[in-house]
């Protein structure tokens, strides 16, 4: 790098010269200080060897002034295309490194610490820009025309290090749209890793974002001198709030809100697709994780209402996820679907990619958090939970057909089909339900006009629909009116008087299982009664539930009111305390 400035400064005019050589004393103090070795090995001739020694008895410490020019030429570089603008914002990070991080937050210079900041976030951003990041090897940097990797450390993480496929700046976007966003003042620059996948993985999304911290760290002076004096440190600010520097703990710079921030403004949502089109690739129902399994944590699912899709927990998993109680005790997940699809159907779904993703990830049968999981469903979501904790018995076929379905004539695929939509036993697996704007008893909303032509505009897979056609053509009068001229969709099912809801409404849930209703009254029916503006309070009401609580709050916005956020969080708190006692009250 220094042979690099050498080489410019011959052929620059007089005044950048001058700000070469103003920079020359800081650079071979970063140099002399980090040790030779770490930057690859040097064989400098002697007039180098000269100005080495000469910079290094005028100036034996970093110089603040010398990291500003440094991050100055970077910034140039940089605006010019050059990739040696990598090599300057390590150099300046590098300078700038000892009086931004050793002393406190509070202490430090400011113009020190946004230096610090600025020339760690240019080296990381353009590492990345110049094909010089690789997250398991480190970032190349040259010196001396030879390249040199900084390593990378990541901490706290339940990611591997080939999961940082990418990093993002935090500051470098803003919004606005999370009412609650959760910062913390201190050394380093907040990210948003992105880690993306070619071929999809089971259970895990293709595109994950979380958030990091990252700072510049120099060894211990006594690190062998074949290992690199500088490393970058990635700290999962969920997890780490302070670091270490020379001995001295420092707070990290936390931006826990970062990666869904990222997320809402920049992923595609496709909820409105995947209700008129059940049938395509993005409304494949799928539960996914937020992170890798991690054992002992108690899984949360959360699950959506019609029209929707996971983001619109943003919100409330915040809240929940950076809550210091619950970061070791509660891992998330999300189960996505088809709202357009009768509800019937996407908890059959979700029942059998609860069974295989419990048997993939403990097929032992050694985690008992796995027993205590927790479901919140806001709207139909709360319909799918509904049907994971009852039993089906034959109520729910009695109310789609009048006769048994041993005595009608079904292809194999639809006895298949029909067994899973009919007949179930409650999960083992479940402990507790939050209902969120639940419409157990339907809404009136379905069977007015604009319920009936979202219904309409539906459509259903070619290959279902013949299938269902050639069902009904071979059992004519079997089925009740709801369902027979067509295969019924979401709405088509919340209807008032659909026979299905009645019969959901006297199914027998399991003893293990205890339910909360959170309810909305911010607005009314057409009917004039209490509401949420779309499920009147009497259908989300519901007997024998632990806690109810009424929210002024309009239907699509309940699950992300504070008073709806701060019950989740109490309902959570009390699962922890009592979770064992009514686990072992089941198993016996």
């Amino acid at each position: 790098m220094i042979g690099r400035i050498l080489r410019l400064s011959a052929v620059t005019t007089k005044g950048m010269r001058q700000r070469y050589a103003r920079l020359l004393p800081g650079l071979a103090a970063v140099l002399l200080l980090a040790g030779c070795s770490s930057f690859g090995d040097w064989s400098c001739d002697c007039s180098l060897n000269h100005v080495l020694e000469r910079c290094r008895q005028a100036c034996p410490e970093p110089c603040i002034a010398d990291a500003r020019e440094a991050l100055l030429w970077a910034a140039q570089h940089e605006k010019a295309g050059s990739e040696e603008c990598v090599d300057l914002y390590f150099l300046a990070a590098s300078l700038s490194h000892n009086d931004a991080c050793l002393s406190s937050p509070h202490d430090a210079p400011l113009e020190t610490k946004n230096l610090y900041h600025q020339s760690l976030a240019g080296f990381i951003r353009t590492s990345q820009q110049f094909c010089r990041y690789d997250p398991v090897q480190g970032i190349r940097v040259y010196a001396n025309g030879r390249p040199v990797t900084v390593p990378i450390c990541q901490q706290g993480f339940s990611w591997q290090p080939h999961d940082f496929s990418r990093m993002v700046i935090a500051d470098r976007f803003v919004r606005s749209d999370l009412k609650a966003q959760f910062y913390g003042a201190g050394i380093g620059v907040p990210l948003v890793v992105v880690r993306e996948k070619d071929t999809p993985e089971r259970f895990l999304a293709s595109r994950s974002h979380f958030p990091a911290t990252a700072n510049l760290k120099r060894r211990s002076p006594d690190t062998c001198d074949c290992e690199p004096a500088w490393v970058l440190e990635l700290a999962n600010p969920l997890r780490i709030g302070c670091t270490r520097f020379n001995g001295q703990s420092v707070q990290i710079a936390r931006d826990l809100s970062s990666a869904t921030r990222y997320v809402l403004g920049r992923q595609e949502r496709t909820y409105l697709r995947d209700f008129l089109r059940p049938g395509v690739s993005t409304a494949e129902p799928k539960l996914m994780m937020f992170e890798p399994y991690q054992p002992g944590k108690i899984p949360i699912v959360f699950i959506h209402g019609l029209l929707s899709d996971p983001m619109t927990w943003a919100e409330l998993f915040e809240s929940i996820h950076v809550d210091p109680e619950f970061q070791d005790r509660y891992q998330f997940w999300a189960f996505q679907y088809p709202t357009g699809a009768a509800f019937l159907r996407s908890a059959a779904n979700l029942r059998r990619e609860l069974a295989t993703l419990v048997m993939r990830v403990d097929p032992d049968g050694t985690d008992p958090a796995l027993s205590q999981m927790v479901l919140i469903g806001h709207s139909m979501g709360g319909l799918v939970a509904k049907l994971q904790i009852t039993s089906s018995e034959d109520r729910l076929w009695r109310a789609f057909a009048n006769r048994p379905m041993e005595s009608l004539q079904l292809t194999e695929n639809m006895r298949t089909q029909f067994q899973e939509l009919f007949y179930f036993e409650p999960s083992p697996h479940i402990r507790r339900v939050v209902y969120i704007g639940t419409p157990h008893n339907g809404s009136s909303v379905a069977d007015r006009c604009i319920g009936r032509l979202g219904s309409y505009l539906v459509r259903i897979p070619d290959n279902e629909k013949q299938q269902y056609e050639a069902f009904l053509a071979a059992n004519p009068g079997v089925v009740h009116s709801f369902a027979s001229r067509r295969i019924p969709t979401s709405v088509d099912m919340l209807e008032p008087e659909n026979p299905i809801l009645h019969a959901m409404a006297r199914l027998p849930m399991s003893p293990c299982v205890t339910t909360h209703s959170i309810i909305g009254t911010g607005g009314y029916s057409l009917c004039r009664e209490p509401s949420d503006g779309v499920v009147p309070v009497a259908s989300a009401q519901i007997p024998c539930v632990e806690s109810e609580l009424f929210v002024e709050q309009s239907h699509e916005h309940l699950h992300h009111d504070p008073k709806t956020i701060q019950e989740v969080m109490r309902i959570l708190r009390w699962h922890l305390q009592c979770g064992e006692a009514v686990s072992e009250a089941c198993c016996e």
